[in-house]
């Protein structure tokens, strides 16, 4: 999770194993629900092959869409942040 989120806040693509709906939540905001396959069906012999494949293959579309939704992402972020002392509100 935690590799996920450094890798989406620098633009970088990246799959995820979901396990209790956060990795879910992270990739909706970048509508990118796709990239998350359940822990589950990854164990199912060659499935995460399967489903890795077409994510390497449209890294490039994938980075792109990344870039679009980061501004917006951050700013909800910085939201989580206003109500801590000293933060700067803009």
């Amino acid at each position: 999770m935690h590799l996920a989120v450094a890798a989406l806040g620098s633009g970088v693509p990246v799959g995820s194993l979901g396990y209790q709906g956060k990795c879910e939540g992270l990739f909706r905001q970048f509508d990118l629900e796709d990239l998350v396959l359940d822990w589950r069906e990854a164990i199912q012999p060659d499935r995460l092959r399967s489903w890795l494949a077409p994510v390497v293959s449209r890294r490039e579309q994938i980075a792109a869409q990344i870039a679009v939704r980061l501004p917006a992402v951050l700013e909800l972020a910085k939201m989580n942040l206003r109500h801590i002392p000293g933060f700067p509100k803009r």
